[in-house]
């Protein structure tokens, strides 16, 4: 058994995922629902297909509103290649000095609810959620 190097309580990451299927150019939101409040500080979006088969190569387009588009329709947002399941982790920053009590301080968090998707070709794709499991 693999030493402990600290005397901290071990917690274990959970996450959620979800099938989302995205109509040809039309914005879907990532997860309607699940709001700030749910406290999610990582994603990740798989694009299944293979950039070699141009046939199956469909890329999506995050955006931050609902009027994320495609090249084919304009405004179009980051493209998430096929073949790729790109990572959104939020990195925390560290505290000021002046923060000495644990409630005045941000905590930056995903609002999943805020985050859309689009596609020029009708896609699967699956999304997984970090959720903090403290604050």
């Amino acid at each position: 058994m693999p030493q402990r190097y600290t005397k901290r309580p071990l917690v274990v990451q959970t996450f959620h995922t979800f099938l989302i299927t995205l109509p040809v150019h039309q914005p879907t939101p990532l997860i309607a629902g699940w709001d700030k409040s749910r406290i999610i500080t990582s994603f990740i979006i798989s694009n299944p297909g293979s950039p070699l088969s141009p046939q199956v190569a469909t890329p999506i387009y995050l955006g931050n509103n609902s009027l994320v588009g495609t090249p084919a329709t304009g405004n179009p947002g980051i493209e998430i290649p096929a073949g790729s399941a790109p990572s959104f982790p939020i990195f925390q920053e560290s505290r000021p000095e002046y923060a000495n009590v644990k409630d005045d301080f941000p905590y930056v968090v995903w609002d999943m609810s805020q985050l859309w998707l689009n596609t020029d070709n009708g896609i699967t794709i699956t999304v997984a959620v970090f959720p903090s499991m403290f604050l």
